[in-house]
């Protein structure tokens, strides 16, 4: 019989998000999503390959993790960084052909294991490879922390195979060795219940879910998701207090289903910036609750948040992304993408500014105390727009402007000490970001000029690269990066004719 409960997650000292001390805090959800231990003949035993996944909300650094079977371990490299949706794939080869590990694409492997330096021992390139090989292997899958606590652990069936001592890399110096054997480790696993057999990989039926599949379909690199399956876990989010005048949002997460779901842990990602993406600096809370009738999470302030929530089982991972206005009913989006002063006059770029009712210009000669200096009215409502105000003969050294919204909201810039404009001439920007498919660059250059963009993922690899030609003021170009993961990305744009970035922008692919 299903069960269903209410959660409500208390969160305390909710001054952590607006100190940014809990930046120390975890920041993502990393799980085994999928793996491949015995392929079939015709793509070779390399081909076996792991894949994890970061459920977010934010980025997590899994350098000097631990991947294990009890035989071999593979430490990965210090400082490996796998941003919120992005897939880590692990395997014995650089370059897995279509349907050895992904049925409809190529796969590029991230960390090869027979060429890293970072495992316990060479691992075979024939036989049974990495993985046991045979029908009735159970074969555990293990994923440690630099400090060997458990991550994640799966089996396809139990009782699990005896396991060695083992003694990790250090993964060329970067990484402190550990030694440890699983027999000896108080370990829960997570169990896969599906039949052995040659060409199959175990995949989560979802991103991070609970329910497994033998799937001959591998997905190696890319989304589980498929349309028509559900999980056996299911979550919903209520906001019970929209808006916020002193920290007092709330919203309820409801929980419905069979299997073990309390306690729930959880991470709670604030984007301090309001840059629309979860990264390292902004802020996040860890927290469980232990508690089957409490109801809500409050206290928050206004802004975007991301959560993670994970039941007692470790997996059926559940993500929500919501705002909490602020108390006049709305979250100002609009934001500067330049702010910036000659001679003779401010200048000024926004983006998202749609319910915006003119700008207020305010100056001070120290840079702490300001004054009304002046006004422009917004008479046209559109994302990107250009503004400027002419200075007055001895005018102050310092200037900021307030963002007069519709409804009575507003929101400042910057402080800007009084000097000449930036002379890259190039402003970027992408809309939407973060994105499904496709994006636009929106780039206001103030002279025509032939550029080169360049996208690369977080490995630093080329995934575009497209030639484009300048005209003076806004320029819309459309980037396809719609077949790549998801992901952080950076795009630079170049001048031809110099060969090097005059304006980067960070890109996330949902």
């Amino acid at each position: 019989m299903q069960k269903t409960i209410t959660i409500r997650l208390f969160v305390a000292a909710f001054f952590l998000f607006l100190t940014g001390t809990s930046s120390t805090q975890a920041q993502g959800r990393v799980v085994i999503n999928e793996y491949l231990p015995w392929p079939v003949n015709g793509c070779g035993v390399t081909s076996e390959f792991v894949e994890l996944y970061n459920f977010g909300p934010g980025p997590i650094n899994i350098g000097c993790y631990i991947l294990t079977d009890g035989d071999f371990s593979v430490t990965i490299p210090a400082n490996t960084i796998l941003q919120p949706g992005q897939f880590y794939v692990i395997a014995g080869q650089n370059f897995i052909t279509t349907g050895c590990a992904n049925i409809n694409n190529d796969v590029t492997v991230d960390l090869n294991w027979n060429t890293c330096n970072c495992t316990s021992g060479a691992i075979p390139t024939t036989g049974d490879g990495f993985f046991t090989d045979g029908g009735s292997a159970s074969e555990q899958v293990v994923l440690l922390s630099p400090t060997l606590s458990v991550v994640d652990a799966v089996v396809r069936d139990l009782p699990v195979e005896s396991s060695s001592l083992i003694t990790t890399s250090s993964a060329g110096g970067s990484c402190a060795s550990q030694s440890f054997d699983l027999d000896l480790m108080a370990l829960t696993y997570e169990t896969i219940g599906e039949s052995a057999g040659r060409g199959n990989s175990f995949a989560r039926r979802l991103d991070g879910d609970c329910g497994w599949v033998k799937d001959t379909q591998q997905s190696g690199g890319e989304t589980n998701n498929t349309s028509g399956d559900n999980s056996d876990i299911t979550a919903s989010l209520t906001i019970l207090q929209s808006t916020s005048c002193s920290n007092n949002g709330a919203v309820d997460i409801l929980f419905s289903g069979s299997g073990s779901i309390f306690p729930v842990s959880y991470i709670l990602g604030y984007d301090t910036d309001n840059d629309q993406v979860f990264e390292s600096t902004d802020s996040y809370t860890n927290g469980t609750d232990n508690i089957g009738n409490a109801v809500g999470i409050s206290g928050l302030a206004p802004g975007r948040y991301s959560i993670v929530l994970t039941p007692a089982a470790g997996c059926s991972n559940k993500t929500f992304n919501f705002t909490i206005l602020d108390c006049n009913g709305t979250l100002l989006h609009c934001s500067f993408i330049d702010f910036s002063s000659n001679n003779t006059e401010l200048n000024w770029a926004t983006d998202f500014c749609t319910e915006i009712e003119s700008f207020t210009i305010e100056s001070s000669n120290n840079g702490f105390d300001f004054e009304y200096a002046g006004i422009v009215a917004v008479t046209t409502q559109a994302p990107i727009q250009n503004f400027n105000y002419k200075l007055a003969a001895g005018s102050a050294g310092f200037y900021r402007i307030r963002i007069n919204g519709i409804n009575g909201s507003s929101k400042y810039s910057a402080v800007l000490a009084a000097k000449k404009s930036n002379t890259a001439g190039i402003l970027l920007k992408a809309y939407p970001n973060p994105f499904k498919n496709n994006t636009a660059m929106a780039i206001i250059s103030n002279a025509a000029k032939d550029i080169i963009i360049e996208v690369k993922d977080i490995a630093g690899r080329i995934v575009l690269t497209q030639n484009a030609v300048l005209i003076p003021g806004i320029n819309n170009i459309l980037i396809n990066i719609e077949g790549m993961p998801k992901g952080m990305y950076i795009a630079s744009l170049s001048d031809s004719k110099l060969a090097i970035p005059i304006a980067v922008v960070k890109l996330m692919k949902e």
